[in-house]
């Protein structure tokens, strides 16, 4: 099931552009594909809320991330689910280690694993995210 996930997530990242940045997110629960999203060059109000406390972050970076907007689109409550980002850069899968504001939102949603590419790794690996702001 998991590699079914990254891959669905990877060919979502490869087709996603914003800006020339390619994110892809999958939110599942087991099998089940419980949302997806990408990211995108508009905003959205909860990401703006969230940018409110990623002073890095502030000034560029403001559009729609991926990760936010697969919680938005799962029009349900994601606690207890997973999430993989996958980011696609220069022909092959970059890091993918969600920004402070999108830590944030997918705690407060209840996420409870994220799964990430890591270079450093050559894999997938996984931060827990159980806390709830």
């Amino acid at each position: 099931n998991m590699a079914k996930h990254f891959d669905y997530c990877v060919s979502i990242a490869r087709s996603a552009d914003a800006q020339g940045f390619h994110f892809g997110a999958v939110i599942f629960n087991g099998s089940e594909v419980v949302s997806t999203g990408w990211c995108q060059c508009k905003s959205h109000p909860r990401q703006a809320h969230f940018m409110k406390y990623a002073k890095p972050y502030k000034q560029q970076n403001s559009w729609l991330h991926a990760e936010i907007h697969a919680l938005v689109a799962a029009k349900r409550d994601c606690t207890n689910n997973d999430i993989v980002i996958a980011r696609w850069a220069q022909g092959r899968l970059k890091n993918s280690f969600p920004c402070s504001a999108c830590l944030q939102a997918l705690s407060y949603g209840g996420i409870r694993k994220i799964w990430f590419w890591s270079e450093a790794d050559s894999d997938w690996v996984f931060k827990y995210c159980t806390e709830r702001n």
